[in-house]
């Protein structure tokens, strides 16, 4: 789950197949650096397991610089402080000022234990716009949903390299 506090996308709670194995144990990620956008520019596990890494990272970069619409909210400041300090791309893109509300699409991920695989992606909100939930689904017909089966069975079990 991703939620919103104030007007910056965070990981909550997600599953535990979300939470130990497509990314990383989110138990053992401080809670403030639990920040999507940072952790998806700065947290080398994360930004590894995108195949896709590069568009899909700056269509994150639009939603936030949509979503947040020229708020300055001392923990948005910080971040785009941080993140434009620390990150080329990230510097980059900001400048530009492209915006993008994207709200689904295809994220191509890989993991060490399995491989390349896909996901469905959409963004749900909530009517006063206090939490955001994206829904990530294995594609009809595809592997995924295997992938995810393994995956799970992995984090139950303690084993793989999801950490690695």
């Amino acid at each position: 789950m991703v939620e919103r506090h104030g007007r910056i996308p965070e990981f909550s709670e997600p599953g535990a197949v979300g939470r130990h194995a497509v990314f990383r144990d989110f138990a053992r990620v401080p809670r403030l650096e639990r920040n999507f956008l940072r952790m998806l520019f700065l947290d080398p596990q994360i930004r590894g397991r995108y195949t896709d890494w590069a568009p899909l990272a700056r269509i994150c970069v639009g939603f936030v610089r949509v979503t947040t619409n020229g708020h300055s909210e001392p923990r948005i400041s910080s971040l785009i402080g941080e993140l434009s300090l620390t990150d080329a791309d990230f510097r980059t893109w900001w400048a530009e000022q492209h915006t993008s509300y994207e709200t689904n699409g295809t994220k191509h991920l890989t993991h060490p234990d399995t491989g390349d695989y896909v996901l469905d992606w959409q963004v749900l909100q909530t009517l006063g716009e206090q939490q955001l939930l994206m829904v990530m689904t294995a594609p009809p017909q595809s592997d995924s949903l295997a992938v995810l089966r393994r995956l799970a069975g992995l984090a139950d079990s303690g084993a793989g390299k999801s950490e690695s």
